[in-house]
């Protein structure tokens, strides 16, 4: 047995008295008398020719594994798409759908939201908490925090960093480079603004079922 440099374990030598014809006795005798005298000088040889087989033998087989497992890798691979849910005033309807979203993806798809109209002409809101306890709750409901989140104002150059855009804005707060948008999807998702606590939950469960479609659209 000799250790082959790049191999990793130990193989056998051969040398030319190896051969498949001669009885196993026989080839054993044979050695043992010619080993001493022939094997410092054959041997090299031979098992230099051996060993570069098994290692050319070695790079063939890791480099069809390596092709086979980017084969079988690429198929499995899904494109993480990016989603922005736009509603009026990212307080409510688009803060639960990115909730819901992100939820449901399991982390294979990501979403954000914004308004179209959290920065006006007499507020600007963005950055800030939302403080609708109702829409806190409701989401809580199916274990999402979102207590945590701001508000965040519509930019034209948002579209370009996004896959698909699901807006549930009132028509008239849409700006035209959005209603022009080839990335736009429009939902018709009632306000949850000063509403009853069961039509914001209403509102919720619509939304978990159209973002169910929709994530399986993307897979």
């Amino acid at each position: 047995m000799a250790w082959v440099e790049g191999v990793g374990h130990q193989v056998p030598e051969r040398t030319f008295s190896d051969s498949a014809f001669a009885p196993l006795w026989i080839r054993t005798r044979i050695h043992r008398l010619i080993r001493p005298v022939f094997h410092p000088i054959v041997s090299p040889f031979f098992s230099a020719t051996f060993h570069e087989t098994n290692i050319q033998s070695y790079g063939y087989q890791a480099n069809a594994y390596i092709h086979n497992f980017e084969k079988t890798s690429t198929k499995n691979i899904i494109k993480v798409m990016k989603i922005l849910f736009v509603c009026r005033r990212n307080h409510g309807r688009s803060q639960m759908a990115e909730g819901i979203f992100n939820k449901l993806a399991e982390g294979k798809h990501q979403a954000t939201s914004v308004g179209t109209q959290v920065i006006r002409a007499d507020a600007n809101r963005e950055g800030q908490k939302i403080s609708d306890t109702q829409i806190i709750a409701v989401m809580k409901e199916i274990e999402v925090d979102v207590s945590e989140n701001i508000r965040n104002q519509l930019t034209p150059e948002m579209l370009e960093k996004v896959d698909k855009v699901i807006v549930m804005a009132q028509p008239e707060s849409i700006p035209e480079y959005l209603k022009q948008s080839t990335k736009a999807i429009f939902w018709e998702i009632p306000d949850t603004y000063h509403v009853p606590l069961e039509f914001v939950r209403n509102v919720r469960n619509q939304l978990q079922v159209l973002i169910g479609d929709l994530i399986k659209t993307l897979d």
